[in-house]
């Protein structure tokens, strides 16, 4: 899975935005090909646990991480591939600190298992 995305500076957000929390959102409205609001609402999901930090790295200044490209596979397809891909993309735009992310097949539910810093297994 690949994803292109930046950083744009924002006074508010607009109605197809999804809220990671206040002064920061995401959104798909640039992307090269339509990312659908429900894909968009996944990636403020998986920032919600750096929003912190995020907006601690761009002081006093709302933004929104606009999604310019996403792809991937859609027989590999799973919704943890979009969260792991914006996460790794967020600890490297706003220079935060690395984290591991630990992945495993689970055989019982026949799909790959990320544990995340500070959420544990999904």
């Amino acid at each position: 899975m690949s994803l292109r995305a930046e950083t744009v500076s924002a006074a508010r957000a607009e109605p197809e935005d999804a809220a990671v929390c206040p002064g920061l959102w995401t959104s798909g409205r640039a992307a090269t090909r339509p990312i659908p609001a429900a894909k968009v609402a996944v990636f403020a999901r998986w920032l919600t646990p750096l929003a912190e930090e995020i907006m601690r790295s761009v002081p006093g200044r709302p933004i929104t991480v606009s999604v310019r490209d996403v792809r991937y596979v859609e027989s590999d397809f799973q919704e943890e591939g979009l969260a792991a891909a914006i996460f790794s993309w967020a600890l490297a735009e706003f220079r935060l600190p690395p984290r591991e992310i630990e992945a495993r097949f689970g055989r019982q539910v026949n799909r790959c298992i990320l544990a995340w810093p500070d959420r544990g297994a999904e």
